[in-house]
């Protein structure tokens, strides 16, 4: 038999399980219980407290970055989300690619490099592009 374990407090979905009724005690936590699961999907539903029902329940999004996908169940991450997540991978490189121009500045800041710029132009592309990430 399928069972839902949950919170007895909250009445939060913790798990499922499937064994038969007289091992269902031994797999319980403190402050958990359980109630037949029938055909709900454990990671989109809660117990109801009174009724001892489950019912559907969408979670709290975690940030404003994720949005509930209701086919797959979970947070993805949104369009929003990514965009940062991309600005954030490219401002890690930026940073990073940062340390040759800054050594280069330290040791001829006139020099004109094989692009035709020098170390504190390169510097400012740098800074400027960062600045644009962390602005979208």
């Amino acid at each position: 038999m399928k069972y839902t374990v949950y919170e007895t407090a909250t009445g939060k979905v913790c798990r499922a399980i499937e064994c038969p009724i007289d091992m269902v005690e031994q797999q319980l936590a403190p402050g958990e219980s359980f109630v037949e699961a029938g055909d709900s999907d454990w990671r989109c539903c809660q117990v109801d407290l009174i009724t001892k029902e489950v019912v559907h329940f969408v979670p709290t999004s975690p940030s404003a970055d994720v949005e509930w996908e209701p086919n797959r169940k979970e947070f993805v991450l949104s369009q929003i989300g990514q965009r940062r997540q991309d600005n954030n991978l490219r401002i890690q490189t930026l940073e990073r690619a940062q340390a040759r121009v800054v050594r280069e500045f330290l040791i001829d800041p006139d020099k004109v490099g094989d692009d035709g710029k020098t170390p504190r132009q390169r510097l400012q592309e740098i800074e400027d592009e960062v600045a644009d990430k962390r602005r979208t």
